[in-house]
């Protein structure tokens, strides 16, 4: 009989704080649910007929507007006890999810500085949003408001503010199409809505960014496709999917756009025939791009249980084979020191505000990152 986790490893039952980000600026959270009224749920499972989406908001402030810090769960106790039994077939400690903290810092005024860039997130198929939020922190940390999205239904536990729970996986009944076509499409619909919602609805002038995990990378290329206001996306290590890889994102009188490609160590547009379809295409419309390498990175790299298996002090504590599926041979901290370092300088490039920077090309700061 094999034993649950928590009985062979060594986890203290005290909270664990993540450690705060890197940045310029100290960042302050707010969650919130969101009511698209002009759109029915794709999934049919809520009992509110209308598309209803859980966000974070990650903003910046300067650390003289900070009246206070405070600390928060890193996520909701149910949100904790789900990813537990989810994550307990791969021997992860259970229960030290359920400790974490994060310190967050609560400003004097709610308003931030009104050239503040919006950048979108969307995560790794089937995952909450949660696993994300020490890569927002960092990344709003060097002045950007960044909005980590749960897609419900597809994503694998929202829990909303009522304290309602939308679960994955019950989609498959309901329509005739591919789970990856429709989930994308749902997805990038999602995006384009926030967008509306934080008051970015001119089409032709609005500027923001966005960038995904995995399947929110795929997600992303699909929202640039379909919505000129993201001038610049990225794509962490996701397969791709539906019309995009084709199509491209670029076309006629559309504003300009520039795009990255960041996979982990193997994945490229050599080895993937889709990213190679869809590099192609962006080839032929001319639109800015790069292609780059984590060397030493797994497509684990690009969440926060890469880091969080250092900050709580498991890595190497756990089946090496199931490690290897979660986690990167790269730690957490050096991991999201490289991604953040050129999300910032690909974000003012997007945004028409700085030349390439790190994007130019490789540099002995940064060896692990390699450009093809």
């Amino acid at each position: 009989m094999r034993l649950h986790s928590i009985f062979l490893l060594p986890v203290s039952l005290a909270a664990i704080l993540v450690p705060p980000p890197s940045g310029p600026f100290k960042v302050a959270v707010t969650t919130q649910d969101l009511l698209d009224h002009q759109r029915p749920d794709p999934w049919g499972f809520d009992t509110i007929p209308n598309r209803r989406i859980a966000v974070s908001r990650f903003d910046p402030y300067p650390a003289k507007s900070c009246s206070s810090y405070k600390r928060v769960p890193y996520m909701t106790s149910v949100v904790a006890a789900e990813e537990d039994r989810i994550l307990d077939p791969y021997e992860w400690p259970l229960g030290v999810l359920g400790q974490l903290e994060l310190e967050f810092c609560s400003p004097k005024k709610s308003k931030v500085s009104k050239d503040t860039p919006i950048v979108l997130f969307s995560g790794g198929g089937n995952t909450t949003r949660f696993y994300y939020s020490a890569l927002a922190s960092e990344v709003a940390s060097r002045g950007y408001t960044v909005i980590t999205i749960d897609h419900p239904f597809e994503t694998d536990i929202v829990e909303f503010a009522d304290g309602s729970i939308a679960y994955g996986g019950h989609y498959s009944a309901r329509t005739n199409l591919t789970f990856a076509e429709t989930a994308i499409a749902v997805r990038a619909a999602d995006m384009s809505f926030v967008l509306d919602t934080v008051g970015l609805k001119n089409r032709k002038k609005d500027k923001s960014l966005a960038f995904g995990h995995s399947f929110g990378g795929a997600a992303t290329a699909e929202a640039m496709r379909l919505d000129s206001r993201i001038r610049g996306g990225v794509n962490f290590d996701g397969l791709l999917f539906g019309p995009v890889v084709k199509s491209g994102i670029g076309r006629k009188a559309r504003a300009e756009q520039s795009f990255v490609l960041f996979g982990a160590e193997g994945h490229n547009s050599t080895e993937d025939p889709d990213w190679h379809t869809f590099w192609t295409a962006l080839e032929d419309q001319r639109l800015w791009k790069r292609e780059l390498n984590l060397k030493g990175g797994a497509h684990g790299a690009f969440w926060d249980l890469n880091l969080i298996a250092d900050v709580a002090d498991v890595r190497g504590l756990f089946g090496q084979y199931t490690e290897e599926d979660l986690l990167s041979k790269l730690l957490g901290k050096r991991v999201y020191e490289i991604v953040t370092a050129y999300l910032d300088d690909f974000f003012q490039f997007a945004l028409g505000r700085k030349d390439e920077g790190l994007l130019n090309g490789p540099t002995a700061q940064y060896p692990e990152v390699e450009f093809l």
